[in-house]
């Protein structure tokens, strides 16, 4: 049986407050910065506490990461679940991933870029957000230019909304990116012939 405190709030919900409030933090002032006393104090828990849900920052941090980047993921499947055409699903996804990406500082992309666990997490996740778009297209199809470009477009998006780092801006970023999107848009429109998800369609038909 789950244990509760004495509000009567149990461990997981406490949890999930944390993550949280660690979350907004992160994202606004960087993971380096801000400490654990900072996220306790806000939390209006005890250090003592905090680390009874997390055995270490790195813990917290990496959660919070995976809970952003699952998010990203549940409505990218949402996405490509729809009834419409592979080029259009890939611009949806894009316009999703962008937008998400700028709603965090650039501050909390620096962090990650400077610490190597957090790296081989995003690259863990880049990679399975890689897999679940391409699993949505034809299986026939040639998965390594689009793989590609996937790769390459979160990569340098990675480091544009990180602001700047080695020398990537934003004028380099629509230099480089717009175009590997679309020619990944020209892809799966001519490799698909506008066809709709076959996966959709079977599953409107079974219904």
């Amino acid at each position: 049986m789950e244990a509760i405190d004495a509000k009567g709030i149990s461990n997981s919900q406490n949890r999930r407050v944390v993550t949280g409030l660690a979350r907004e933090l992160f994202i606004r002032h960087g993971f380096l910065r801000i400490t654990m006393d900072d996220i306790a104090s806000g939390a209006g828990i005890s250090k003592k506490t905090l680390y009874r849900y997390f055995e270490s920052k790195d813990q917290l941090v990496n959660t919070c990461i995976a809970q952003e980047i699952n998010q990203i993921y549940v409505h990218l499947a949402i996405i490509l679940s729809c009834n419409i055409r592979y080029a259009e699903k890939w611009d949806h996804c894009i316009r999703l991933i962008t937008r998400r990406s700028q709603e965090a500082e650039s501050v909390f992309y620096r962090d990650i870029l400077s610490r190597p666990g957090q790296i081989q997490l995003f690259n863990k996740k880049k990679s399975q957000i890689i897999d679940l778009i391409l699993n949505s297209f034809v299986n026939d199809n040639d998965r390594s230019q689009p793989g590609l470009i996937l790769d390459s477009f979160l990569t340098l998006l990675l480091l544009s909304v990180s602001g700047q780092p080695d020398g990537i801006d934003r004028k380099v970023f629509r230099q480089t990116v717009v175009p590997f999107y679309g020619q990944a848009y020209d892809f799966f429109e001519k490799s698909s012939g506008g066809k709709r998800s076959p996966q959709r369609s079977k599953f409107v038909k079974a219904k």
